[in-house]
């Protein structure tokens, strides 16, 4: 982070009505991926928590927009980057190596 331009495509955002159930399933099918600083909040409503889903996926981080697969009490939203495993901290050294 701390660029002007963050790199949305290494972050990923969804909505759910279970964000502990939620992190647990994504932790389970991502087995190369390492999930770094995930952060959820509640929308207030499901329409607004796909507003903001909808948003973020526009400006470039993973997932589809809702296409029905959410049920009524997902007012969640989240975010998490997702770092392969092994290279964790890989930005880091690129920014100083081309800076």
């Amino acid at each position: 982070m701390g660029t002007v331009n963050p790199r949305y495509s290494l972050w990923y955002c969804g909505i759910t009505n279970d964000t502990e159930r939620r992190k647990a399933e994504h932790n389970v099918r991502k087995k190369d991926i390492k999930i770094e600083f995930w952060k959820s909040f509640n929308a207030g409503t499901m329409n607004d928590a796909q507003i903001i889903e909808t948003e973020m996926f526009s400006k470039g981080m993973k997932n589809m927009p809702y296409k029905g697969g959410a049920n009524v009490g997902s007012k969640n939203v989240y975010v998490f980057k997702m770092t392969p495993r092994g290279l964790e901290g890989i930005e880091d050294v690129i920014s100083i190596l081309f800076s």
